[in-house]
């Protein structure tokens, strides 16, 4: 297998996830938790540092498949503070919805 496929990158990040850790990754103009980082918690800012890059190579490795797929920042954020922030919103905008931009 090759190294950084969709699914050992995936399972990357389900590796160091955390069902009650207290960081997670979204998107940083737009609040959106995309795959594969949606729902998922770290139990480190490290750890969350780590699922953030391997999320972008995912969203990259994903985009050559599909050109539409959305592009984000993402960022490490103190899931406590998520919480009392907006809503996290776990589905990701599609392209007719967000007016084309990525």
């Amino acid at each position: 297998m090759r190294r950084g496929t969709l699914r050992r990158l995936r399972h990357a990040i389900d590796a160091i996830a955390s069902p009650n850790g207290d960081y997670l990754v979204r998107c940083a103009r737009t609040g959106v938790r995309p795959f594969p980082v949606s729902g998922r918690r770290f139990r480190s800012r490290n750890h969350a540092v780590v699922a953030a890059r391997l999320a972008t190579r995912f969203r990259g490795r994903l985009r050559r498949y599909d050109p539409d797929t959305a592009v984000y920042d993402l960022v490490v954020c103190d899931a406590g503070a998520h919480e009392r922030g907006p809503t996290d919103r776990q589905r990701e905008p599609t392209a007719a919805s967000n007016g084309g931009r990525r």
